[in-house]
C-alpha cells in the first residue's frame, strides 16, 4: 500500500517564498532609484519604434530612461557610469526567468543625476546586455 504525504498550504507557501528569494538573489542589482511600469506622466510613446526614450523627471535634478520589453521581466538597469561632465553611460541586463511574458511593453527607470554632471544637454548611451548596438539619448 502507497503511503501519500501531504504539505500543508502554509508549508508549501514558505517553500515557494523561499524559492522565490532564491531566484531573486540570482538577479542583478538594480542601480535605479524607482521602476514603474508604462511611461511617466505626459510621455507619448510609439509602439512602432520601441528604442529607448530619455527624459526629465525634474530638471538637472531626476531623469528616467523608458525601456521595452517583457511586461513581467523587464530589463534591469545594473550601471550608471559618470563619463565626462555631460555623459553618462547606463547598461541594463535581462531579468529573464521561465515565466516572461511575450508581449511589447514601457517600463519607466528613474535616477538621480549623480554628481560630476554640470548640466542639460546630457547625453546618455544606452546599452543592454548581449547587443551590440546601444542608443544614444539627449536630456535637454
Amino acid at each position: 500500500m502507497r503511503r501519500h504525504t501531504w504539505v500543508r498550504p502554509a508549508a508549501l507557501a514558505g517553500a515557494l517564498l523561499g524559492a522565490s528569494l532564491v531566484f531573486t538573489g540570482c538577479a542583478a542589482a538594480n542601480v535605479a532609484d524607482a521602476v514603474s511600469a508604462g511611461a511617466p506622466a505626459g510621455v507619448t510613446l510609439d509602439a512602432h519604434d520601441p528604442r529607448p526614450v530619455a527624459v526629465w523627471i525634474e530638471q538637472g535634478e531626476r531623469f528616467a530612461v523608458v525601456t521595452w520589453g517583457s511586461s513581467s521581466c523587464p530589463a534591469v538597469a545594473t550601471d550608471l557610469i559618470v563619463e565626462t561632465t555631460n555623459r553618462l553611460l547606463l547598461k541594463f541586463a535581462p531579468t529573464g526567468g521561465d515565466a516572461c511574458t511575450a508581449d511589447l511593453a514601457p517600463t519607466t527607470h528613474e535616477f538621480v543625476l549623480p554628481g560630476g554632471i554640470d548640466g542639460a544637454p546630457v547625453t546618455i548611451t544606452v546599452s543592454f546586455e548581449g547587443e551590440v548596438q546601444s542608443d544614444e539619448l539627449l536630456l535637454q
